[in-house]
């Protein structure tokens, strides 16, 4: 489902700080949640004229909000080609209706890197630039640690730009009006703090704030102007929770008197239709800046619920109003994707709120709701929220709090009932039984328990940016993939870096220093991992251990990881090592290098040989031994690929060709991703290919030995002299046998090759599009569909004995307890 804001980031493909710019507004204003604002960039050609994709591909569109966001320097404006670009993006603001009132066209907000960039022609140099330099350049600060700060300035303004852009679009009537912050605080706590992010605000944004100590008229009605101002004027709050705080009954007074939701039109900009069948409850943004000095114990207030809270320190308004003014931005957001997944429903039996609020506001909206006058009766009531989904046991934990309550999340892909969003389906109908019976029965069994998917995924970037996409879009695709799976109990292969690795930096951009997708699993299963019994208080529940990452990180890196680091994942992750010895190699001689641009003489072939046998196994299985299961067989029961690398890699072949090969030996259930290029995508077009097209070079070992690798642990031709000097049999003969796989099933025996559920046709559509949820949702059908996959929904019992080895099963004729 499209989604009706979106961020487009246009750089220069030479530039480095624009690259490195479109990462940091990517994190800001994506979210690790994934349920921030999609960001998307153009920046390569996409044509033989040299111009980017027009944002969305589709210059014509007019179905959603798009913010262009150009990052200008003088790359881009020495460039013929980007000034046309620019300069058509530009009338194209003007034509597609971007005027103050319209929720969809493209509106830009264009970035100065440099003083290059008035350089450009007037129709975009006649807009207020957002200086991303602005600050002086410090002496005493690293030029990293100014680019960091020259970094928060540029993300600051920018969120405030298209906060109030959005609100005066949402609400017409604010469009003129300055937007303004109420602070809340207590003056026996002092008012350092208060002062500080109102002097901060009132000088260095374009907004204002409300400060009872400055804004209250003397000899005016103190509580009248608290209530106008808090209720009437205000669009946003920050408190500031000092020790004193939680006492103050006027402090309460306000929070309680702001956190009230508004009720308007969920079609904006038109009246309700059908009474209140057509509204949502709005609620104001709210920031918590956690103020507590002293050591005297303070109470912590139910009213804030699930504020964001930022700890007070000198230097921390610029923090504090960014991240206020991004929570103000997501829940304007929010309103926009509620009118659109819920366009043509009756609401009539339910509540839309553009955010979960607290236990305390749930039972204020359902007794209003009650009280309302002509409400109709109606034995269960829908709270429609923001997202994508509370994890199974807080979803659980509201259901048994508000009986008679069903939560479902704008895009959830439970959300309307029965398995389609407007009637396109998004998984099949076992996959959606299995999820269903899930949500609401806490004994239900996993339908995926003892099921193990293996992943193989890696980024190339270059590939991706000719999509529009940045690394972190694959990432997105697998988290979203993969949530269902682990809520259904499956457990995942998975290789890569460990969860605590940081990976090397060389030449990959800055942003991968910070980023582990191993980690990210690991904390997507934590939130919807179980035991069942744990929640209810049901010890007669049989126990039945949640899903696992089995995580095979690759040699040398698993040298580095202490039994501290195991023993704090061993409820989510277990690590699965595979050595030189497992390769059949004796033990590395001497100490590992931490220079790898001089490897020792074959270190190359070591490392390559470790890949080869972890990649080997997928065919076949590891061991594991478990806690209170003993030891384990971890053999795959299907397979799924996305991206992959086909330069600077480490190993005989790129790493998802040489699993790709082992899969296709198993005739167990393949979903290859091939939209995304990378690896994937040259066995996808492989695969569609005419019969007779000639071999892509892709599967020579010549296009491989051509490669001129920035670091020389990938230098291919140095390794495959030392596989040679070995005696070691050599790649050519696994890309020999992958070619004859390719050859015997492309055209109409892609479902003959996969065996995945999917026909031919959809297996096409797999290997071919680009839109990740389309791809998803294949995937899911596909899982749903395919033969020994799902288990039978039965009994938690039946679940738990899934989950064992075959080899251990229960004697006949036991007693029964």
């Amino acid at each position: 489902m499209p989604n009706p804001v979106r961020i487009y980031v246009l750089h220069h493909p030479e530039s480095e700080l624009g690259a490195a710019l479109a990462d940091r507004i990517y994190d800001w204003f994506r979210l690790p949640s994934l349920e921030g604002i999609p960001v998307y960039i153009r920046s390569v050609a996409a044509g033989p004229d040299g111009r980017p994709l027009d944002p969305a591909g589709d210059p014509k569109s007019n179905s959603a909000l798009e913010y262009l966001i150009p990052l200008v320097d003088a790359q881009m404006v020495r460039d013929p080609v980007w000034h046309d670009y620019l300069v058509a993006l530009a009338e194209g603001c003007a034509s597609r209706g971007s005027t103050a009132s319209c929720t969809a066209g493209w509106v830009m907000f264009p970035v100065g890197l440099d003083s290059s960039a008035f350089n450009l022609p007037r129709a975009i140099t006649r807009r207020n630039f957002i200086r991303h330099n602005i600050a002086a350049p410090t002496a005493a600060l690293p030029p990293a640690e100014q680019e960091n700060l020259n970094a928060e300035e540029t993300l600051k303004h920018l969120t405030e730009a298209l906060a109030r852009d959005l609100n005066g679009r949402l609400f017409p009537e604010q469009a003129a009006a300055r937007f303004r912050i109420f602070i809340s605080y207590s003056r026996a706590d002092s008012t350092d703090v208060a002062k500080s992010l109102r002097d901060y605000i009132q000088g260095e944004t374009q907004c204002q704030v409300f400060l009872d100590e400055n804004d209250i008229a003397y000899g005016q009605a103190f509580d009248e102007s608290l209530e106008a101002n808090v209720s009437d004027h205000s669009r946003a709050m920050i408190v500031i929770n000092g020790d004193n705080y939680a006492d103050r009954p006027w402090c309460r007074w306000e929070i309680g008197r702001f956190t009230a939701p508004r009720v308007v039109p969920l079609d904006v900009g038109s009246p309700a239709r059908g009474g209140s069948s057509r509204k949502i409850h709005l609620f104001h943004p709210l920031l918590v800046v956690d103020g507590i000095r002293g050591p005297a114990m303070t109470r912590v207030l139910p009213e804030l619920a699930q504020a964001p809270v930022v700890r007070w320190e000198a230097g921390r308004a610029k923090l504090c109003f960014s991240v206020l003014m991004r929570e103000v931005l997501l829940g304007l957001k929010d309103v926009l994707v509620a009118r659109q997944v819920l366009a043509g429903d009756d609401l009539r039996d339910a509540v839309v709120v553009n955010r979960l609020p607290g236990p305390i506001a749930i039972e204020g909206l359902l007794r209003a709701r009650t009280q309302a006058k002509g409400a109709r009766p109606a034995t269960t009531v829908t709270i429609h929220y923001p997202g994508n989904g509370l994890p199974l046991i807080e979803l659980r934990l509201l259901q048994r709090t508000f009986e008679g309550v069903r939560f479902c999340a704008f895009r959830d892909v439970m959300r309307d009932g029965v398995g389609s969003v407007r009637g396109r389906a998004v998984m099949g109908a076992k996959m959606h039984r299995g999820l269903e019976r899930l949500q609401t029965d806490h004994r239900a069994s996993f339908p995926l328990q003892g099921k193990v998917f293996a992943i193989s995924t890696a980024h190339s970037r270059r590939e991706l940016a000719a999509l529009g996409y940045l690394p972190q879009h694959q990432d997105e695709a697998l988290i979203h993939l993969l949530r269902p799976l682990f809520r259904m109990g499956a457990d995942i292969l998975f290789g890569g870096l460990p969860p605590t690795a940081v990976p090397r930096s060389g030449t990959e951009p800055s942003w991968s220093a910070t980023r582990n997708i191993t980690a990210t699993l690991v904390q997507l299963l934590a939130n919807e991992r179980r035991e069942d019994g744990d929640e209810t208080g049901d010890k007669k529940s049989p126990a039945v251990r949640g899903p696992l990452i089995f995580n095979v990180p690759p040699w040398p890196a698993s040298r580095t990881i202490t039994p501290r680091d195991e023993a704090g994942w061993i409820n989510s992750c277990r690590i699965l090592y595979v050595t030189p010895e497992d390769a059949g190699l004796p033990p590395w001689p001497g100490d590992i290098p931490h220079n790898t641009e001089e490897p020792p003489p074959g270190y190359r072939r070591y490392v390559s040989r470790v890949l080869s046998e972890m990649r080997r196994r997928y065919e076949g299985e590891y061991r594991c031994r478990l806690p209170a299961e003993g030891e384990r067989v971890i053999r795959p029961s299907a397979f799924i690929f996305i991206g992959g690398k086909l330069e600077d890699f480490s190993g005989v072949l790129p790493g998802i060709m040489e699993e790709f090969l082992h899969a296709s030996r198993t005739q167990r259930p393949i979903y290859l991703i091939g939209g995304l290029r990378g690896a994937a995508g040259a066995i996808a077009r492989a695969l569609c290919a005419a019969e007779g097209a000639p071999r892509p070079p892709e599967f020579t070992i010549e296009h491989y030995l051509a490669q001129k690798s920035p670091r020389a642990l990938t230098d291919y031709p140095a390794l495959l002299a030392e596989i040679e000097a070995a005696g070691d049999p050599h790649p050519g003969a696994l890309l020999e046998e992958l070619w004859e796989v390719i050859e015997k099933h492309r055209g109409s025996g892609l479902a003959r090759l996969f065996r995945n559920g999917l026909t031919d046709a959809q297996n096409r559509d797999l290997l071919e599009t680009a839109n990740t949820y389309d791809a998803v949702r294949l995937v899911w059908e596909g899982i749903s569909n395919a033969s020994g996959l799902l288990n039978a929904t039965a009994s938690p019992a039946s679940a738990v004995k899934a989950g064992k080895p075959t080899s251990r099963r229960p004697p006949r004729g036991g007693k029964k307890r």
